[in-house]
């Protein structure tokens, strides 16, 4: 049996930009197993108008920590009251879930017929350049869309780098550029503790003098 390969996933419909956000657990599922959806509202937009939407993975791994993950991100962004949000719960146990048995999924005849819809989704036909988002006009359309528009995780403090603990952490003494392992000196000039990335950008093979040196020989 294939191994389990849980994950999050978000659809974003590109002419509104709203979202859905879902998670992936089903015994031997991978993100590349053609799953779309449970959500009977959503499911039949994105069967009908494919090229409408996009399709991103925002996390794999262990099941029980990707329904836990799908929970705080839908509780994050209070997906049950947002406009943008098409999730009708913020997975946070005020809603009926039917699991086992009871689940209509579940039913063999359910699931036969959602494997029929769902297979092959992942055709080579809109794979890499061919998929319709890289069209160019298609891809215009989506750069506009999100143009000028920063991602929620980037504002304030949702923005890691933002975060006081991490500002503290690459400020100061406590920046890379100041620990000993990452200062270079030049063997072809006087500068000594340059940090590494200006090391190899302007000194070492690319210092000036070499250059200069290089060229005295040639004019020989």
């Amino acid at each position: 049996m294939t191994a389990t390969l849980a994950y999050v996933y978000k659809w974003t419909h590109i002419p509104t930009l709203k979202w859905y956000i879902g998670s992936r657990t089903a015994p031997g599922c991978h993100p590349n197993d053609g799953y779309i959806c449970s959500s009977k509202r959503i499911k039949p937009l994105i069967l009908s108008q494919s090229n409408e939407w996009r399709r991103d993975i925002i996390a794999v791994g262990a099941s029980e920590s990707i329904l836990k993950l799908e929970g705080e991100i839908l509780q994050t962004f209070d997906a049950k009251h947002d406009p943008r949000s098409f999730n009708g719960h913020n997975n946070d146990g005020n809603y009926k879930i039917l699991s086992g048995d009871k689940n209509p999924m579940k039913d063999p005849k359910v699931s036969a017929k959602n494997h029929i819809k769902q297979k092959g989704q992942k055709r080579p036909s809109i794979c890499g350049d061919k998929h319709p988002n890289k069209q160019p006009e298609i891809a215009e359309k989506i750069r506009n869309s999100h143009l000028g528009k920063p991602h929620p995780w980037m504002i304030g403090k949702n923005n890691v780098m933002n975060r006081d603990e991490v500002i503290e952490k690459l400020s100061g003494v406590n920046h890379w550029t100041t620990k000993n392992e990452n200062k270079r000196n030049c063997e072809y000039c006087t500068m000594k503790n340059i940090s590494k990335s200006n090391y190899s950008r302007w000194h070492g093979n690319n210092c000036k003098l070499k250059k200069e040196e290089k060229i005295g020989k040639s004019n020989i």
